[in-house]
């Protein structure tokens, strides 16, 4: 399959930095893990299980089993290993359970759909394949062109720039499952003003999550300031 087939099959953005990109050092297409999240989906990819293996201060290891059901009752499955360790997650405080969970159901994402076998990887396998800004070439039909000036703003601000110091997830709303430092600016402003006064951030007896709501503003508020 032609990588231009592939983006319009899984009807993946062709703007630079959102869905997928070209790694220049490799010459592999590059996929965001909201790219393979929307691969699973077309394709009734599923977690069928998830078993961990190691799991320590510094590193956690997991087992993870997707189904992808084919036609009729039949179905494939694939067993792949997640892990995440303070070695290779650039972020203090860790979350190294849901980085590793992210590596091993993206990995077998791809593995259920014979993406590796085109030259295709997920964004999370490794530092380097990390989107670096608007000098690299987005994918359209069988040729890439260079990015012009009318949407630099956008790939900017989709691509970010910088590595927080301490990243957090987002469990609630349209940025669900990203972390604060994957969201647009517009998203972070909000969310740094924001009192954050939602049901996930409440415990069971009506109280607020104080320190998630402080962290997850902190956070918000320190990435626009370097960005900005």
């Amino acid at each position: 399959m032609e990588i231009h087939e592939f983006v319009k099959k899984y009807k993946l953005s062709q703007k630079e930095g959102v869905d997928i990109w070209k790694h220049k050092q490799s010459g592999k297409h590059i996929l965001t893990h909201d790219a393979c999240t929307k691969i699973a989906n077309i394709e009734n990819i599923y977690t069928d299980n998830i078993e961990c293996l190691h799991s320590s201060d510094g590193s956690i290891r997991l087992l993870i089993t997707m189904i992808k059901k084919e036609d009729g009752d039949s179905c494939k499955k694939e067993v792949t290993i997640g892990e995440a360790s303070k070695e290779n997650v650039k972020m203090s405080g860790g979350y190294l359970g849901c980085m590793a969970e992210k590596r091993g159901k993206d990995r077998a994402i791809l593995k259920l759909i014979n993406a590796y076998e085109h030259g295709i990887a997920s964004e999370i396998e490794a530092d380097d394949y990390q989107y670096q800004g608007v000098e690299k070439t987005i994918i359209k039909n069988e040729e890439s062109v260079k990015d012009d000036e009318s949407n630099i703003d956008d790939i900017i601000e989709a691509s970010n720039g910088v590595k927080v110091v301490d990243d957090m997830e987002i469990i609630f709303g349209r940025n669900k499952g990203k972390m604060v430092s994957e969201c647009d600016k517009k998203y972070q402003k909000w969310l740094s003003t924001s009192e954050l006064d939602f049901k996930t951030f409440k415990n069971p007896d009506g109280s607020l999550k104080v320190d998630e709501i402080k962290k997850l503003n902190d956070c918000a508020k320190y990435y626009l300031e370097v960005n900005n």
